[in-house]
């Protein structure tokens, strides 16, 4: 790991280390001997200048603009802004939009934000609001150990990724660790391009159906539907992992759903599941759960690429 490696360029042109209280000073720092300046307000760093960084030394309420795949993002998007900006032990994701714009897919992106920070209010905050500008923090936590790719790589995940899902080549399926990480910055926002009404469900109750969602028929219906989300290949080689998949299947539609869905409230079974894994499905996996669950049950098999194909078209 690289330590204490940027420095300061002041505004007389001498070079120092880090210092907070000359911050008002400071146009530009060193990495390596490579120079870089402070651009319209912003301080971009290319990505192989900050390989192997601890994110620890970067020089505190200093704000950079990684030059990596997520900014070449936000570089696209003429009202989107986002940097980084080391607090004590914590990152600082900084970003937002200009508040002038109302067009739907701007509305649409800001109230994903929204969504974000009722998820988890803990690590999103709306900070600032005014007539040209809606500003958010992402605050990372616990960076001692943690080097500027890592990080960079969960600002996609939980940030670019949601709001931008037209990048999704940006990031790999194997790059998200957890089920929830899945489903939450790929499943969802790939499912809310196909369907009415998209909310988590995951928990102790969930009873098989990790997501629900509403849409209509051709003839005006509501039809509840559910997925179960998993993480990784499913080869059907081992029967334990099969048999529980088979069990949350068979809770998914008969244990109802007795709680809100957004904007209704009733009592509902579902009539469909999504069956949706991060990797790839064998043909012998496929038939084992078929072959296994009540032959009424409509059940629909996604990997991760399919996944990937709905957020392309």
């Amino acid at each position: 790991m690289k330590e204490n490696q940027i420095r300061l360029i002041l505004e007389d042109e001498s070079i120092v280390d880090p210092n907070v209280s000359i911050l008002d000073e400071v146009i530009g720092v060193v990495i390596d001997d490579r120079e870089f300046y402070y651009e319209k307000g912003c301080l971009a760093i290319t990505e192989d200048y900050l390989e192997g960084f601890k994110a620890i030394y970067l020089p505190e309420n200093i704000k950079i603009t990684p030059c990596t795949n997520f900014t070449s993002v936000q570089i696209d998007q003429d009202n989107f802004w986002g940097d980084i900006v080391r607090r004590g032990n914590k990152i600082i994701y900084e970003f937002g939009f200009s508040n002038n714009n109302d067009s739907d897919e701007e509305i649409q992106k800001i109230n994903l934000i929204e969504e974000f920070i009722n998820l988890k209010n803990d690590m999103i905050q709306n900070v600032y609001t005014d007539e040209e500008l809606i500003t958010f923090e992402y605050i990372i936590d616990n960076i001692e150990k943690r080097n500027i790719e890592d990080i960079i790589c969960e600002i996609l995940k939980k940030i670019i990724y949601p709001i931008f899902p037209e990048n999704q080549n940006l990031l790999e399926i194997n790059d998200f660790n957890s089920e929830e990480e899945f489903t939450l910055n790929l499943v969802i926002p790939s499912l809310k391009k196909i369907f009415k009404e998209v909310e988590y469900n995951h928990g102790k109750e969930e009873f098989g159906k990790d997501i629900l969602y509403k849409k209509e028929d051709e003839f005006g219906n509501t039809i509840h539907g559910g997925a179960q989300v998993k993480l990784g290949n499913m080869s059907g080689s081992a029967t334990s992992d099969l048999n529980e998949i088979v069990n949350q299947i068979e809770d998914a539609f008969d244990v109802p759903v007795d709680k809100k869905l957004n904007s209704s409230y009733n009592r509902f079974h579902i009539k469909e599941l999504l069956i949706i894994c991060s990797g790839k499905y064998t043909n012998h996996a496929k038939k084992k759960i078929i072959e296994k669950i009540n032959k009424s049950y409509p059940v629909k098999f996604l990997d991760g690429e399919s996944i990937k194909d709905i957020l392309r078209n």
